[in-house]
């Protein structure tokens, strides 16, 4: 019986939505005053992605903005966990060695496909590249997945994109997924259907996605937002802009405007009152503007920071205690504004914490979900598996019911013979005359 249960919860799951735990690189434990800027604006998101037969555990990040999916090799020189393809059986090659392979960082790489396991689900023949080189200088890379919206390049696999294979394969029903934080260290990231939890408790707003660069070219379609007007708290500061939303940003980077606004308006009079600073904590910084503060900030008086799109009628807003990381009872800002100073904004993990965002490639258009109450919010599988539970406990009972009626009935016959069957000295005369 409690193998029937569990066939029927497997079944319910078919198609609906795969969750992963993630971590990030970023830990409280080694945090300095030093190195907190770039702790805080590198931020590193990472799946085990279990490959090949036997399964070899391989951290990967998962990268908004690149397309293909590659592991590194253990052909390399990179001191880290890398994947073994003579140690696995299920490896196939579907090239040659290549020196580049398109929309990818692959040098020196082929194209392979193998099995993976994705929570607990084993996945036959799955396309991604095996790299023995990269072309970025980052030297604690083991892969990445990549999901940026794209089209399949030239040269590459069809339909070669991480999610787009689990489609293929039949494990989800839709090409979306969100990062849903549950600290700044850790999360899970969802791939397919929306999870009732998030349907059930959030308001629901749909961004179409906006184009950069070459309007007919498929491959400059990000995922981006526009905003029709931008306010630190009654001063207008923008209008019409398009964000990168990126999820290995750590911080916000502002544009040209906001800095002048808030450095003059807010930062100004407290650097002047020796409360604030601009610069100094990071050493030999000539890429960002930065702002750090004691901790008797009053994070109250920071005006609020809104984007504002005007055909949902909908705001993004953030406070002082949203953009403020205290540590060491020391305030920093986690807008950092670069000294080339540009018009665009990039929203990274101060956004992805404070929302949850869905994104759609079917439709082309993400979902901001912001939370309005728990309320008496039941999971579709518990109401399922209680309801089977009682139906299993009443047919027990019935069953039981059934079983003692019909020892009754035997119990009845039984002795309604015996009341027929001849005495022992009957049965001896009978036995005589035979």
């Amino acid at each position: 019986m409690i193998l029937f249960i569990l066939f029927l919860i497997k079944l319910l799951e078919i198609s609906s939505y795969i969750s992963i735990p993630f971590n990030t690189n970023f830990s409280k434990k080694n945090l300095t005053k030093e190195n907190i800027f770039n702790s805080l604006n590198e931020n590193r998101i990472y799946i085990e992605l279990n490959i090949g037969t036997p399964f070899q555990k391989i951290p990967i990040y998962i990268k908004l903005r690149e397309y293909a999916t590659f592991i590194l090799s253990d052909s390399n020189d990179y001191n880290i966990k890398k994947y073994s393809p003579q140690l696995s059986s299920s490896v196939k090659y579907l090239s040659e060695k290549v020196e580049k392979i398109s929309c990818s960082k692959c040098k020196d790489g082929y194209l392979i496909s193998e099995k993976i396991k994705l929570n607990k689900k084993s996945i036959e023949n799955f396309s991604l590249c095996l790299a023995d080189k990269i072309s970025d200088n980052i030297f604690d890379l083991n892969g990445e997945l990549g999901l940026k919206l794209s089209f399949p390049c030239k040269n590459f696999l069809k339909n070669a994109t991480f999610i787009q294979q689990l489609r293929e394969k039949n494990i989800i029903e839709n090409y979306s997924f969100n990062l849903k934080y549950n600290n700044e260290f850790e999360g899970e990231f969802i791939i397919g259907n929306y999870p009732h939890e998030i349907n059930k408790n959030y308001k629901e707003n749909f961004f179409k996605i906006g184009k950069v660069g070459y309007a007919n070219d498929p491959m400059f379609i990000n995922w981006d937002i526009k905003f029709d007007e931008i306010y630190s708290g009654n001063q207008q500061i923008g209008f019409y802009k398009y964000c990168d939303l990126v999820y290995e940003k750590g911080l916000i980077v502002g544009n040209d405007i906001y800095y002048k606004s808030i450095k003059e308006n807010f930062f100004q009079k407290l650097i002047d009152d020796k409360i604030c600073f601009e610069n100094d904590y990071i050493e030999n910084n000539k890429e960002y503007f930065v702002f750090y503060c004691k901790n008797n900030l009053d994070l109250q008086k920071f005006p609020e920071l809104i984007f504002n799109e005007k055909e949902l009628d909908y705001n993004f807003t953030f406070n002082g205690k949203d953009l403020f990381y205290e540590f060491k009872d020391e305030y920093y800002f986690m807008v950092i504004f670069p000294k080339q100073l540009s018009g665009r904004w990039s929203f990274g993990k101060p956004f992805f914490r404070k929302y949850q965002i869905i994104f759609d490639r079917d439709r082309k258009i993400f979902g901001i979900y912001t939370y309005i109450s728990k309320g008496f919010n039941f999971n579709l599988s518990l109401i399922i598996i209680f309801i089977l539970v009682v139906l299993i406990i009443l047919s027990l009972f019935y069953m039981r019911r059934i079983i003692q009626r019909n020892k009754k009935r035997r119990a009845n016959i039984l002795e309604d013979d015996y009341e027929y069957l001849p005495s022992n000295k009957e049965s001896n005369k009978i036995f005589k005359n035979i």
